[in-house]
């Protein structure tokens, strides 16, 4: 990103960090927990990292090309020409445009690899499902979460395979609320869990959602149980229905088109696996 990002977009995407006071003494760390007893499992070196509000980072990037970025148009095919070095995209509108290169960057489902990869461009569900919540905490509810990280970290429960995610959405700092007694941070908490029967796939509504993911905390550490008890009744709980794309070659045409991000290997966010204490 340093490399790729002139100096003032790299200043106003540090400005959209979800929390300024630990960005300006992070630690870099990024934390893999056992669930059941709180302790870490992994630990990936300290490095540098940035969390930011997507939204607002969108933004930032935005700043002096915003002409240039066409929003809501569909790509429905692609020509590759032979005898020139350019690359036409066809929309659902029936409008096209002509170009040099071509990066699809448009999602796990992306229309680019489906022309790049006709015979193999399908994901694969992975039999594992998902739901996560954003809540709103007090400084109170938010510190034994920040006391194991600022701003994320995540982990599995050995007895279960569950996976637990946190990580930092909205702080006092940035929300408008410091100083004020309503301080308010929002977090985002999120399960998933592989699907070995009936009982294990993902409920029609927020209630039942809600109540599995209570269900699936049990037995975790003290404090990461309390955290999903005190999710409140009526909150939203969305599901992502995880699937991921074998990372499988691609004939480029010449340099003209490729495939990055998601579209070429698509992030799940899930870990369910077996912790073996091994001391």
């Amino acid at each position: 990103m340093f490399k790729m990002l002139d100096k003032s977009t790299l200043s106003r995407i540090q400005d959209v960090q979800v929390d300024p006071d630990v960005a300006r003494n992070d630690s870099g760390n990024f934390l893999f927990i056992n669930l059941q007893t709180g302790e870490p499992k992994f630990k990936i070196p300290p490095n540098v990292r940035w969390r930011v509000n997507r939204e607002k980072m969108r933004r930032a990037l935005l700043v002096g090309i915003e002409d240039h970025v066409h929003w809501g148009r569909r790509v429905t095919g692609l020509t590759v020409p032979k005898d020139t070095n350019h690359v036409q995209l066809q929309f659902e509108d029936d409008t096209y445009v002509i170009g040099s290169l071509v990066v699809g960057i448009e999602g796990s489902r992306s229309m680019v690899r489906r022309f790049l990869r006709p015979d193999a461009f399908a994901n694969k569900k992975l039999g594992i499902n998902f739901t996560g919540v954003a809540v709103d905490l007090t400084p109170e509810e938010i510190k034994p979460l920040c006391d194991m990280d600022p701003l994320l970290f995540q982990g599995c429960h050995p007895p279960t395979g569950a996976f637990f995610w946190f990580s930092m959405l909205e702080t006092p700092q940035v929300n408008g609320t410091a100083g004020t007694n309503a301080e308010r941070y929002c977090a985002q908490i999120c399960m998933s869990w592989p699907e070995k029967g009936p009982e294990d796939k993902v409920a029609s509504t927020d209630k039942a959602r809600l109540i599995n993911m209570k269900n699936r905390a049990q037995g975790f550490v003290p404090f990461l149980q309390k955290a999903v008890d005190r999710i409140p009744a009526g909150t939203p709980v969305t599901e992502i229905k995880l699937a991921d794309w074998e990372c499988l070659p691609w004939d480029n045409r010449g340099g003209r088109v490729t495939l990055a991000g998601d579209a070429a290997h698509a992030m799940t966010m899930c870990k369910c696996i077996f912790l073996e204490d091994n001391g």
